[in-house]
Parts: structure tokens; sequence; C-alpha cells
């Protein structure tokens, strides 16, 4: 592992909890860069705690959530296409939240889709 980068996997979790904790304030270039860098590491196959790794992910459904709430589509949307890109395993609750949001936003083949998808881990 890059020696340089163990300080900022550091600063990174640190950066996502303060970013996580007041997400109605977070805006999309900071959630953009967080993001960006934990999936190159990943992709880069360096190590990342799993636990951050979750962390983020639970921090972007909430965001998500509240997104949606507000209709705010391409918020939303962008929280679920960056859970995606985690490559986490497969969770009943991320499907429920994108069926939800495809619904709220008129994507009812995506909806059953992903409603399909949550049935299956049931």
């Amino acid at each position: 592992m890059n020696h340089s980068l163990v300080p900022v996997v550091g600063y990174l979790e640190l950066s996502v909890q303060s970013a996580l904790a007041v997400s109605s304030n977070i805006q999309i270039q900071h959630l953009n860069a967080i993001c960006s860098l934990l999936i190159y590491a990943i992709k880069n196959r360096r190590a990342v705690d799993p636990k951050l790794v979750q962390f983020i992910a639970g921090g972007l459904m909430n965001i998500a959530e509240q997104t949606l709430n507000e209709q705010s589509t391409d918020f939303c949307f962008y929280c679920i296409d960056v859970i995606k890109a985690l490559d986490l395993p497969p969770d009943k609750d991320f499907y429920l939240l994108q069926a939800r949001a495809n619904r709220t936003f008129g994507r009812k083949e995506a909806a059953l889709a992903a409603y399909q998808k949550a049935l299956d881990l049931s």
C-alpha cells in the first residue's frame, strides 16, 4: 500500500463522518470528491476498511431518503449510483430505496425490477 495514502484514508473517514452527520448541508461536489477517492481506492485494490464503506453507504442511503422526500431527483439518484459503485453485497433496504425512488419519479419498470430484487432477498 502506498504509505502516502494512509493518512488520506484517516482524514477521509473523519471528513465523511462530519459530512454525513450534517447531511442536509452537504454539497454534491464534496460528496463527489469523497466518493471518487473511495471508489478509486476500492477499484485499485487499496486497503479500505469494510466498516468505512458500509458507513458511507448507510450515510448515502440517509441522504438519498432525505432528498427523495424533498423531491430532489438528481441528488437522490446520484447517491443511489454511488452506492451501486461501491460493489456492496445485495441489500434489501437498498433495493427498497431504489424502488421507491424509481416509483416516485415515474420509472415504473425500474421500480418493479428493484422491488423484485428486494423480494428475492426476503
